[in-house]
């Protein structure tokens, strides 16, 4: 898939689940739950050793899923991830070996930033979607409407304390292309207990 169609369903589900797991059996499950609900899309943090084996499993078992590989942080992941056929690739922070890799595959890969330093760092690398984290704790809205002033070509996807009560504040903004978090997964495991 290319990348303009990965930012439009992106930008059309508005938001992304964000999961770690600790079984393979969990990934297929939620991923079923997600597709059920609509919402076929999900980044599988690499928080655990078995996320490269969950991405390949998920995408095979779900063709229709766009699954994204997260907590990224070396080039050695974004290799695991994009070899496990990773939609797109989003990292905790912001490492210039991985976007350039990433661009070399022309895979999408959303660094994370906070700062108009780290802001300009990734536009000054090709990169025009960006993750903003952790966006509630560093000043929810507000921070970001201040900190993205300066930049109106660019579009964000926050994370990080985004939640029921608050991801609707984060799509009114017309520069964000959708929401990160870990809420719709924690709906799904609650309502099976």
């Amino acid at each position: 898939m290319k990348i303009p169609e990965i930012l439009e369903k992106i930008n059309k589900f508005s938001i992304v689940p964000v999961a770690s797991f600790s079984s393979l059996n969990d990934a297929l499950a939620i991923s079923d739950n997600l597709i059920k609900k609509d919402l076929p899309i999900i980044e599988i943090t690499f928080r655990t050793g078995n996320a490269p084996e969950y991405i390949k499993t998920v995408k095979k078992e779900f063709s229709k899923m766009l699954v994204g590989a997260g907590s990224v942080v070396s080039v050695k992941m974004a290799k695991d991830a994009i070899n496990s056929g990773a939609d797109f690739i989003v990292m905790p922070g912001l490492n210039e070996d991985v976007i350039k890799f990433c661009k070399k595959k022309n895979i999408l890969c959303v660094p994370g930033v906070l700062t108009p330093t780290e802001i300009t760092k990734a536009i000054n690398l090709g990169c025009d979607i960006l993750k903003l984290f952790p966006a509630e704790i560093s000043g929810g809205v507000k921070y970001l409407k201040a900190v993205s002033a300066p930049f109106p070509s660019v579009k964000f996807i926050p994370t990080g304390g985004i939640n029921p009560t608050n991801y609707q504040d984060y799509l009114e903004q017309k520069n964000v292309l959708a929401v990160g978090g870990s809420w719709p997964i924690d709906e799904i495991t609650s309502s099976k207990i």
